[in-house]
């Protein structure tokens, strides 16, 4: 649809929802109707014409009118999704960005957010927020969608932990690429806390969070031997979060310097273990490994640190071994600085 059809269109469509006097009212209805049909024409086309969006921000705009909330919620978060593609397709291929579409694609997600709010359906403004926050993340702008995370993980709390823990994962994960380790240790600790409270729930298959943030259930390798060492265990799911989310702590403790309360949370991890219906043993070379970490971290011995990380690595997650080699990164970087000064 070339722009002058597509312009003709919209023309005749909008004539119908213009003010008519006080005895004819505009035809919102209709109007809804045929932008609708000009939206599904310029999907054909492109299933993110620029086009479709400003379509459906006008019918967001009709259903209001009509008092059919939750359509008007509809139109307004898939305006803002076609927006955020937009958005990411400029930054693949390159092309320098104003970001007016990030800028129209947030407000549309936050009118929609206002709208679900309003209708008391907190569940689907918190996947909105998760969403949004998601699409910042893959754009880059890890500060703004830490905070949307966050504040997904607060109203998921009540209804759903494991879907706020989720979205505190990924909020750690931005903390952790803005290397803010002080915000790192409150989401992990705020996991942990989560985690304890329904660990004593056992389901027989992993639970997992898709990207929207929904849930659905299944059978879920993950790509560490402690994993394995957990599924032997037979311990739930919500232990093997606050484990993990222990030692994660343990290293960013490590990053900030703070060695003492790394050995804190160490000297924690066998009762936790225990307490968890974890059985001690091959647990106890994970702690007796952490706890060397600590010391040779502290001691600024670079080569046991490399030598302690090849007998850790099998047992961490991607982002627990990524938090090791930060480790290695700072202790170089201040290795090589107290060289510099001491010549």
């Amino acid at each position: 649809m070339v722009s002058s059809e597509f312009t003709d269109s919209y023309r005749k469509i909008y004539q119908k929802v213009k003010k008519k006097g006080i005895l004819r009212k505009p035809n919102y209805g209709e109007a809804s109707e045929e932008l609708n049909s000009l939206v599904n024409g310029l999907k054909r086309e492109n299933k993110i014409h620029p086009y479709a969006a400003f379509c459906l921000k006008a019918i967001a705009r009709c259903e209001e009118a009509l008092k059919n909330s939750t359509l008007e919620a509809v139109a307004y978060s898939d305006a803002g999704y076609i927006f955020w593609q937009n958005e990411l397709e400029k930054k693949e291929e390159g092309i320098v960005s104003f970001e007016e579409d990030l800028t129209e694609a947030i407000h549309c997600y936050s009118l929609a957010i206002n709208v679900y709010k309003n209708l008391k359906k907190m569940s689907i403004a918190a996947a909105l927020y998760f969403e949004m926050a998601g699409l910042l993340k893959e754009l880059g702008k890890n500060e703004e969608a830490r905070d949307y995370f966050h504040i997904a993980a607060e109203m998921q709390q009540e209804e759903s932990a494991l879907c706020a823990i989720n979205s505190l994962e990924k909020s750690v994960e931005c903390n952790i690429l803005l290397r803010d380790y002080g915000n790192s240790c409150s989401d992990l600790i705020w996991i942990m806390k989560l985690a304890s409270e329904i660990s004593t729930e056992a389901p027989s298959r992993t639970i997992v969070v898709t990207e929207s943030g929904s849930i659905h259930s299944e059978s879920k390798q993950r790509p560490s031997l402690l994993d394995d060492f957990y599924s032997k265990n037979i311990c739930s799911a919500y232990t093997k979060v606050m484990m993990e989310a222990k030692i994660s702590l343990i290293l960013v403790l490590i990053l900030q310097g703070d060695f003492q309360q790394s050995r804190d949370f160490v000297s924690k991890l066998e009762r936790d273990a225990m307490n968890n219906g974890i059985v001690i043993g091959s647990f106890q070379l994970i702690t007796s490994l952490f706890e060397t970490l600590v010391d040779e971290c502290e001691q600024q011995d670079m080569e046991m640190v490399q030598s302690l990380h090849r007998e850790l690595y099998p047992w961490l997650t991607k982002q627990q071994n990524q938090l090791i080699l930060m480790i290695i990164e700072e202790l170089n970087n201040t290795i090589r600085l107290a060289s510099i000064a001491n010549k």
